[in-house]
């Protein structure tokens, strides 16, 4: 089975090298930084603020989860694995740390599949659910895509991070699903729950 993957991502290396141009890599650079740390970051901290707004508490926690509990997740696993990205001879620019699991594409699963989950809760339009769900799966396509076009990960790693995104995006949404959104005290010292 290693050896079915490791073929598979030399293959996947080698072919991406051999067709790469210098408009297609301006291009997924660009696709890339749909997911680099500083965009995630920036994109988290807009949507705290609106969350907060709306004192949807509930919904900050998963994201919390989601993608904070990936990010340290990735680069706890990044620093046991410590596999080596491919040789730098492939790379389109400069990348640092290790190789598996991919930050981009862990990143790119779990925060925009958390704002797709979220927009899907809200709009009662089965069209327009769809269409959501539908460019997150092509921006999450194209992320990953971007990584190995760029010569900066193996196809294994960008598999990984999709997994490790996955999972940490599901236990944020169940989060949101299961844990009522603030406990709030009647008068006489009665608990309530107050769902979402």
């Amino acid at each position: 089975m290693l050896q079915f993957f490791s073929s598979l991502d030399l293959s996947a290396l080698h072919g991406l090298y051999a067709i790469r141009t210098f408009g297609g890599t301006i291009a997924m650079i660009d696709v890339s930084e749909l997911s680099s740390a500083t965009t995630i970051l920036g994109l988290m901290c807009i949507l705290l603020v609106v969350l907060a707004r709306e004192k949807l508490y509930a919904e900050m926690t998963g994201l919390f989860i989601a993608v904070g509990g990936s990010a340290f997740a990735l680069f706890t696993l990044k620093d046991l694995i410590h596999r080596a990205r491919p040789d730098m001879l492939y790379w389109a620019y400069q990348d640092g740390t290790y190789s598996m699991p991919s930050g981009h594409a862990t990143l790119v699963v779990a925060f925009y599949g958390f704002v797709a989950y979220l927009l899907c809760r809200k709009i009662r339009s089965r069209l327009w659910r769809g269409a959501i769900r539908g460019a997150t799966a092509v921006v999450v396509l194209a992320v990953g895509f971007s990584r190995l076009y760029l010569g900066v990960h193996y196809m294994s790693d960008v598999l990984v991070g999709y997994v490790l995104g996955a999972i940490f995006l599901g236990v944020g949404m169940l989060v949101v699903r299961h844990i009522p959104h603030l406990v709030q005290w009647e008068k006489g010292g009665k608990k309530t729950l107050v769902e979402g």
